[in-house]
């Protein structure tokens, strides 16, 4: 026994100083005089482990276990059946070990860590919360589960206590400054989310995600060159990462920076899927080949959103065809009648229709269009309009609603596939209604038209929307209005391609399209711009298109 236990003595002292090989000699010799040595088929199954031998690992260990169930036996095992993906066996080995011992800090903690890694949050959450009863000072702890709180649960009060806590535990924890950051840019306090993002690379949190974040949270601002140092600072360090360079690329065009937005704003077909190329083996037009005789494949990014996007870049079908490409285009459900009356230069498809790759010698997605013809300031074609409704159909919708002598305006508020900042409610529009000589029109047309429902009847307020059945109709009833009136939608990009006057409401943040810091617009002749001052409040904007409704009518 004396020998036994000098040679596990020997080779526990050169497993410990990394000298494997002599380990496993001193080991096989214990077991070779005894191979019911359960230290020494824990030992062996520990250093399988860290060869990577991870099916032998689990052997040796659960040998070990069949001749005594230690705690540590079982956590370990759990450690091996997790890389070997035997979740389940691995779950109840921590419960042996914790049940051994409930207060085995190692067993919770990795078994949390499973949990979190198999989606069982309500698991993880146990764990830690039963970790932080053993020990409340544990700032790993606090910090995995306010990120559980906070992901998870959506529980924010809960998820800033555990930050919190963990930061004045320790003030040098980059990650839970880090993670209170994103519950602060959540809840859209963000010069608070900042703070804690700027203190997190200031202690050496220096991934992708900080800068991406940082740069986001100053674009929120609109203070656009902290935003592009950020997004630029994260390149230095990650020159690939795409959601940085399309971060980029959004924020220069802002800021009429053209060429060099355009270039990174390419980057959104590596950053999400539906903007992948619709063609694999199919070259994307870059503007530089040679376009004779050639067929290109024109496409939106997706079949279900999106239509602003195609009405807005439709404009470049005709530059295409004057180039010499036979030009087939694809459009969502509602815009085919649209496209085709409109005589863009290109056979219109439904977005369902399939395409042979074959036939195609380039393809182009609608949101590639800029890139490819180098849109600036300068260039931008047929900003007068585009678009054409169908004269037969203008005339119905005179006829049945339009033969008045008013003032016509036409309103539209919500879009379910917008982000929330950029539409609005009906009770926005409360200060234009009752106005004298202007007769309002609702554009709205599925989610949002109940709202008309709790307008008082002095509103006054003539439903076209419920007789659209595409685009086609809204057009023909856009031409008969003097104005239109929209958040970012699709409305605000037929009535510009129609060339008819709108008045287009933009969010403290715009998005890229609408640059900063101006009434107009490169895109629309027609077409002018009034800005949120503060963040969610429509009030100013409201009242200022009030004020110029009163000049038009007076005029």
């Amino acid at each position: 026994m004396i020998q036994e236990n000098e040679l596990l003595a020997q080779a526990i002292k050169y497993h410990q100083s990394g000298d494997l090989d002599e380990a496993e000699k001193f080991y096989s010799e214990v077991l070779k005089n005894n191979p019911d040595n359960d230290t020494a088929l824990y030992f062996m199954g520990i250093m399988s482990h860290q060869l990577s031998q991870f099916d032998l690992a689990s052997v040796y260990i659960k040998r070990a276990l069949d001749l005594n169930p230690k705690p540590e036996y079982f956590r370990d095992l759990g450690g091996v059946l997790t890389v070997l993906g035997k979740h389940e066996e691995a779950i109840h080995c921590y419960q042996h070990a914790i049940e051994l011992n409930n207060r085995d800090i190692d067993s919770l903690f990795n078994l949390a860590s499973l949990y979190s890694g198999i989606k069982n949050f309500e698991g993880a959450v146990d764990c830690y919360e039963k970790l932080l009863a053993i020990d409340d000072t544990d700032f790993e702890v606090l910090n995995n589960l306010g990120s559980l709180y906070f992901n998870y649960k959506r529980d924010i009060p809960k998820a800033i206590e555990c930050f919190i806590k963990a930061i004045t535990l320790n003030s040098q924890y980059p990650d839970a400054h880090f993670n209170l950051g994103l519950v602060y840019s959540w809840i859209d306090e963000n010069d608070k989310a900042i703070e804690e993002y700027e203190k997190a690379l200031e202690l050496g949190n220096k991934f992708e995600g900080i800068y991406i974040n940082l740069g986001t949270a100053y674009q929120e601002k609109n203070q656009l060159d902290k935003a592009e140092s950020y997004y630029k600072k994260g390149l230095e360090l990650y020159p690939e990462n795409p959601m940085l360079k399309f971060n980029l690329g959004c924020t220069l065009i802002k800021k009429a920076q053209f060429q060099e937005g355009w270039e990174n704003f390419e980057s959104r077909l590596q950053v999400f899927d539906h903007h992948n190329l619709k063609l694999p083996d199919v070259p994307k037009y870059d503007g530089s080949q040679n376009l004779t005789g050639k067929k290109i494949y024109v496409y939106p990014a997706s079949e279900s959103f999106g239509y602003g996007d195609s009405m807005l870049f439709a404009r470049y079908l005709h530059s295409l065809s004057a180039l010499g490409a036979k030009v087939v285009c694809s459009v969502q459900p509602g815009l085919e009648k649209l496209f085709f009356q409109s005589d863009l230069k290109a056979e219109i498809i439904s977005y369902s229709t399939p395409v042979n790759a074959e036939e195609f010698d380039y393809q182009l997605p609608f949101m590639s269009m800029a890139h490819a013809f180098k849109a600036n300031e300068g260039n931008i074609p047929l900003k007068e309009g585009y678009l054409k409704a169908e004269p037969n159909k203008i005339r119905e919708y005179k006829e049945k609603y339009f033969d008045n002598n008013y003032f016509k305006a036409g309103i539209f508020w919500y879009s379910p596939v917008a982000d929330d900042i950029r539409t609005m409610s009906l009770s926005n529009f409360n200060g234009l209604f009752g106005i004298d000589g202007i007769r309002l029109y609702s554009l709205q047309k599925g989610e949002g038209i109940e709202q008309l429902d709790a307008l008082p009847e002095a509103a006054r307020i003539t439903d076209l929307g419920s007789t659209f059945s595409d685009f086609a109709d809204t057009a023909a009833a856009i031409m008969n209005l003097d104005l239109v009136i929209t958040p970012d939608t699709s409305v605000a990009h037929i009535a510009g391609a129609l060339g008819k006057p709108v008045f287009i409401l933009i969010p403290f943040m715009p998005e890229w399209r609408w640059l900063v810091e101006r009434e107009n617009t490169i895109w629309y002749d027609s077409a002018r711009l009034f800005r949120q001052k503060e963040p969610g409040n429509w009030h100013q904007p409201v009242d200022m298109i009030r004020n110029e409704l009163f000049r038009l009518v007076n005029k």
